[in-house]
């Protein structure tokens, strides 16, 4: 539901800046992971569940057999099954939370290095153009950009980086 509103939305918007694309897709990302957390430990709502009908006699009569009172549920433990799947779950979780803190440290890295010349970020560490950053996004081109083609810089800067001076 989630995607399908945020891509409903933005095509009602008709937005164009990707930035903005890639803002609102990334919290999108950020609130599907946080649904499992939402949905263990996040406020809850109870439903009251009828109770079941009693059995009707032969003369047609309801003949009721208990009370009215919902029965106390007992929290179950989880089967193995269920169990193996929480596993996979959160070692899929770790991987990726790793995977996210390397990038973050390797981009921190590439910024670090990224040297300002003629109005252009360069840096050594870069084989292509590459865009970093949320909130401030950056572009840090490879230190050759200079030697490109004209028509694969314009292909490049048609993707919304901005022109090099």
């Amino acid at each position: 539901m989630l995607i399908t509103g945020t891509a409903t939305l933005l095509y009602i918007m008709r937005g164009k800046d990707a930035a903005a694309k890639h803002r609102v897709w990334t919290s999108v990302m950020a609130l599907m992971l946080l649904l499992p957390v939402w949905a263990t430990w996040g406020p809850k709502v109870s439903l009251r569940v009828l109770p079941p009908l009693p059995p009707a006699t032969s003369h047609g009569l309801i003949v009721p057999t208990g009370s009215l009172q919902a029965p106390v549920v007992q929290s179950q433990k989880l089967s193995s099954g269920e169990l193996f799947l929480v596993s996979v779950y959160l070692v899929g979780f770790c991987v990726l939370v790793l995977r996210l803190a390397v990038g973050t440290i390797h981009t921190r890295r590439l910024i670090r290095y990224a040297v300002l010349q003629d109005g252009v970020r360069t840096s050594p560490l870069c084989a292509s153009p590459v865009t970093v950053g949320f909130f401030c996004p950056l572009v840090i081109f490879p230190e050759n950009w200079r030697e490109w083609e004209q028509s694969k810089l314009n292909a490049i800067l048609a993707h919304g980086t901005r022109a090099p001076s």
